[in-house]
Order: structure tokens, then sequence, then C-alpha cells
């Protein structure tokens, strides 16, 4: 996907967050992750996600051992925010949340964000999470001049093969 589609469900992703009521939105590694960032690592046991903000802030939390791919796959736009599992993650959580604002707040998430992980979080810092997936389905409804050229496209060859 080109970067001014992924801009396009980026800025709509935003307007529909703040429309939401909701202060952020979590994105573990998933295939909405991939939508809307271009990457998304393998998901594993440890807690990490993509957080988006209603401000317009974004960063990626993960543990220590992914850091430098998050690094290389995000090339230094977005700040990387990382955890030694001999600390904990909630820890280094809690700092990352202040800086936000987010203790406290409401994030909507997608279906890949495992429910141990966001009862942990919700107990330690009073988070609120929501069912973010139909903010997920409702971007992909909308599409580019490109996207609705190329299914044009795709259409005519269909009708010519039949």
């Amino acid at each position: 996907m080109e970067d001014k589609t992924r801009k396009f469900y980026y800025q709509k992703l935003m307007e529909l967050l703040k429309e939401s009521g909701y202060d952020a939105v979590l994105l573990a590694p998933s295939e909405e992750l991939e939508f809307l960032t271009g990457f998304s690592p393998m998901l594993c046991e440890r807690f990490q996600g993509y957080f988006l903000t209603a401000k317009g802030e974004a960063f990626y939390f993960c543990n220590l051992l992914y850091a430098d791919q998050m690094e290389a796959a995000y090339h230094g736009e977005i700040p990387i925010y990382s955890w030694f599992d001999g600390d904990g993650m909630l820890c280094e959580l809690t700092h990352v949340f202040e800086k936000y604002q987010l203790t406290g707040s409401k994030i909507l998430v997608n279906q890949a964000v495992q429910a141990f992980q966001i009862l942990e979080i919700h107990k330690a810092l009073g988070v609120e999470f929501g069912n973010g997936n139909s903010l997920f389905e409702e971007i992909r409804i909308h599409k580019t001049q490109e996207e609705l050229d190329g299914l044009q496209k795709a259409a005519e060859i269909a009708d010519k093969a039949f």
C-alpha cells in the first residue's frame, strides 16, 4: 500500500477515534496494524502494541527483545518504549502512560490484544478498554481514488474473463 493511502487511513482512524469519545487506540500485532503502518511483528506472549492517542501522538510499546526490530521497522518515526523482563511491563508502561496522560483513560483495542494483559493494565492503571473492531471495519469501508480505480480495473478484467 502506498504511503498516501496509509495516510488517508491514518487520518480516517484519527477522525473516528475522536468521534468515539475514547482517548487512544491500541493495535497489537495483526492485519490491522500492518494495514495502518505497513508492518506487523509476530505476536508473542509478551505485551506489545502500537498506541495512537486522540491527540495524534503515536508510540510503540514492546519488550526489550523486540525494540531494535521496532526501531528499524518504524524508522524513528515514532518513539519506541521497551522494558526488560526482570523489571516487568507495568513499571515502564506506567511511566509511558503518565507521559501521554493515559492513566485512567479509555482505550479501544483490536481483536489481537490479549485479555489477560489488558486486565492487568486495567487493574494497575485504571484504564477502561473497549472493543475497537467496528472502528477498524469502518476504516476499511472507505476507499481512496487509487483503490477505487484498481477495483474498477479488476471488475473490467473479470468481465472480460467471463
